[in-house]
Order: structure tokens, then C-alpha cells, then sequence
């Protein structure tokens, strides 16, 4: 009788087909890497490296940089190990080019048809497998687990959609994460789900994607040429945004210019390709504004600031105290709220949480967090803020030193994975 495996590897050989036209279809959009498309099909230019392999996976580039920090202590701790790393998107692949220290090495994910995998796992022969979050390929995971490699799940997430649709084909779930030899999750709710779809013993220590984020590069000069821009003014952030959001924080910004006329807002979206949109909400808002990646400077009569640029985040969270994370005020499920916290910030999300439920309720427990149900309450919690220090400064701590609890799950995570790397090299 075929078992799942066995089903799923027989349509991945009757739609090859259609997923060859699929990533022509990606080719031609440039979102495949011409030059290395062969590591797509398992062909590599790159030798195994001699001694122990630790193959790590990342879908893109999120879970890449999550890796960062487990990466980074098992070199420290292992002298002979090296690292390979796998993703599937151009931007990851660029990303950790820039960044990857020595002994490690980046591939793209091969396309999960068995003779591509096989071929990769033949080639590599890795000695481990760390898979993060919820990216899961079963021809390719069932060949190095049948190949003695064994598999570990970090950061394991199961969001509400994915456990809704898993719970359907329990069976194929089971059969998936039987191949895990051990498996942590990156949250208590994500513990249990993968628990109840495993049927496995799953741990949790942390989620280790928030590790490493107090660690934030900020480029000193630009903080001090922004700082003297906005001095003596009241500033607002708004981190994160998406679409529909924009139009709230103008009115949040409306609202406490009434009480604050030197207040100045900052918005920084979460995706900056949508700035000539938001540029549309600033136009019809009858505020100044300027826009970053314009090379407007903040002047004494701007309003509202776009800073619609990349990788500045970290500088806008060093210099701005009271902060909105974007992605909970509509129902996108809330950005990382973490990154400010270390930054001492005052941290304000809406009701729409729902990847962070773990979370936000600790962090409301600990007052480290400032919940809003809609524009009108992030007002007037923001003014509250500002006109009360002792609660402002309160607010800060807190946040804090609920950052800095996570500053332990890399740590805890490789106690526990060190066995299971070192015993099978």
C-alpha cells in the first residue's frame, strides 16, 4: 500500500510539468537567480566541505536571520564544524552573502523533486539538518532523514490558517513532522498545535528569531544628524505599517497636534515599495510632510515624515521613544514588537495580534505593552504618555527588561541540540 510519501513523491513526477512553467514564470519576473538556477535542480559548484556539515533551511529571509544567532554559538563552540545554508528567495541569497561569517556557505533549496533532492543529498551529505519555522518539503526531508541525517525543527511555527488546514490531513502532517527527531517550537500556542499534529513530545524555550535584536547596528552619525533635526520636538513613530493603516496614523496625528503642536510623526512602512500610495494619504491630509527616500530633510513646519527607506529601522527605534507597531491595527496579525522593546521604547499595538498572542499577553502581564482598540485610543494613550514622565518611564523599563528575557533562548536551544549535533558526526 503507498503511503503518504509515496503519493506525494508520484504527483510531484506527474506535475513537474507545471512547476517548470511556474518558475519560468518566475525566471522572467527575476525572482530566480539565473547564474546559480542549476542549485534549483541539486547541481552545485561548491565541494562538500571536509568534516562535520550542519545544514540549516530558511524559507526567506526572516528565517534566515533568525538562524544568525544559533549559527553564530555553534561556530563558537565547534572549530571543526561547518555550515550550510539554505533558502529559496534572490533576497535571502543576497542578504546573507553580505553577512555570512566563515565556514559557512549559502545554497538555494533545491525543487522538491526526488531526483533534485536525492542528487543534493548526495552531494552534501549533511550530518544534521536544522529546518526553521514552517517551511516543510517532504521528498526532500524524507531523503536525508532515510539517509541517517538527523532532522531538528527550531522555531517551529503553526499559524491559524496552517492548523486549520493540517488538521484536515492529520495523517500527512503526522507522517511529516515523524521525520523530526526533535522538535522545538517558537511559542506555547505553536508547542501545542505541533504537539496535537506530531503526537510528539514538543519543547519550547523561546522564540529565537528575537535573540540577537539587541544587538542592533545604528549608524551613529545619522542619529546624530536626524536627532538635531527633531530636537526639542515631541516625536510619534508609527513602525510597520500596511495599507489602511497610513490614513489611522494621520488621524492619531490630527488628534495630538490639537494637544501638542510641536508633535512631528513618523511613518516608516513595512513595505516601502507602497510609498507613492502613502504619499497619495499625506497629499490629501493637508499636513507638511517630507519624504525620506527623497532626501527631504525634517525642518521646523513638517508634520509627518515617510521615512520610506530600508534597513534604518534600527535608528529610527534608538531615536523615537513612543512607538506604534504596525500590522495590528488591521487584520494582518502585528509586526515585531520586540526590537523597540529593547530599544527602550514605549510600545503601542492594536487588537490584531494574532501571530504574537504569547507575546502580547506576557508582555501585558508585565506591563511592558500598550495595547489600543482604534485610532482614537492610540491618541489618546500616546498624549497620556507624553504628559505623564513617571508612567512614560515606567512603560520603558519594563519593556525592557521583557526584551532582554529572550536574550537566553539561543543559549537554551543549543544546550539543548548540542547532543544530537555532536553524536552524529
Amino acid at each position: 500500500m503507498l503511503d503518504f510519501f509515496d503519493v506525494y513523491r508520484c504527483g510531484t513526477y506527474l506535475f513537474m510539468p507545471v512547476i517548470w512553467f511556474f518558475m519560468g514564470i518566475r525566471k522572467k519576473k527575476g525572482k530566480e537567480d539565473i547564474n546559480r538556477f542549476g542549485e534549483r535542480a541539486g547541481v552545485s559548484r561548491v565541494r562538500r566541505p571536509s568534516g562535520k556539515l550542519i545544514w540549516f533551511h530558511g524559507a526567506s529571509v526572516g528565517e534566515t536571520l533568525s538562524m544568525y544567532p544559533l549559527i553564530n554559538k555553534i561556530l563558537e563552540k565547534d572549530e571543526t564544524a561547518n555550515i550550510l545554508v539554505t533558502s529559496g528567495t534572490r533576497t535571502s541569497a543576497k542578504i546573507l552573502g553580505d553577512t555570512l561569517p566563515e565556514r559557512v556557505f549559502h545554497q538555494y533549496i533545491p525543487i522538491d523533486y526526488y531526483p533534485y533532492v536525492r542528487r543534493f543529498i548526495a552531494h552534501f551529505k549533511p550530518d544534521v539538518a536544522i529546518w526553521f519555522e514552517s517551511e516543510f518539503w517532504p521528498n526532500l526531508m524524507k531523503e536525508a532523514h532515510d539517509n541517517g541525517v538527523k532532522m531538528i525543527l527550531v522555531n517551529g511555527r503553526i499559524s491559524d490558517r496552517s492548523f486549520s488546514r493540517w488538521k484536515i490531513f492529520k495523517g500527512a502532517a503526522e507522517k511529516i513532522l515523524s521525520l523530526f527527531d526533535l522538535i522545538i517550537a517558537q511559542s506555547r500556542e505553536s508547542r501545542e498545535r505541533l504537539s496535537i499534529l506530531s503526537g510528539k513530545n514538543v519543547e519550547y524555550y523561546g522564540n529565537i528569531k528575537f535573540a540577537a535584536l539587541g544587538k542592533m547596528d545604528i549608524d551613529k552619525e545619522k542619529v546624530a544628524a536626524f536627532s538635531e533635526s527633531v530636537k526639542g520636538r515631541r516625536v510619534f513613530l508609527a513602525a510597520s505599517t500596511h495599507a489602511g493603516e497610513e490614513e489611522k496614523i494621520v488621524k492619531v496625528h490630527s488628534l495630538l497636534k490639537k494637544e501638542f503642536p510641536d508633535i512631528l510623526t513618523i511613518i516608516v512602512p513595512r513595505h516601502p515599495n507602497r510609498s507613492d500610495k502613502i504619499v497619495g494619504v499625506l497629499n490629501s491630509s493637508g499636513f507638511a510632510y517630507k519624504v525620506r527616500s527623497r532626501g527631504d530633510v525634517v525642518t521646523g513646519d513638517t508634520d509627518i515624515y515617510l521615512a520610506d527607506t530600508m534597513g534604518e529601522m534600527a535608528m529610527f527605534y534608538s531615536l523615537c521613544k513612543v512607538v506604534f507597531v504596525g500590522g495590528s491595527m488591521v487584520k494582518f496579525g502585528g509586526q515585531n514588537m520586540i526590537e523597540p522593546m529593547y530599544a527602550e521604547d514605549a510600545v503601542l499595538v492594536g487588537k490584531h495580534t494574532f501571530n504574537f498572542r504569547d507575546i502580547v499577553a506576557d508582555a501585558l502581564k508585565a506591563n511592558a505593552l500598550i495595547e489600543v482598540e482604534d485610532e482614537n485610543e492610540l491618541a489618546a494613550k500616546v498624549a497620556e504618555l507624553f504628559k505623564d514622565p513617571v508612567r512614560f518611564a515606567e512603560y520603558q523599563k519594563n519593556a525592557s527588561l521583557y526584551a532582554k528575557s529572550f536574550s537566553n533562548v539561543c543559549d537554551d536551544i543549543y544546550n539543548r541540540i548540542e547532543k544530537l549535533i555532536n553524536e552524529n558526526a
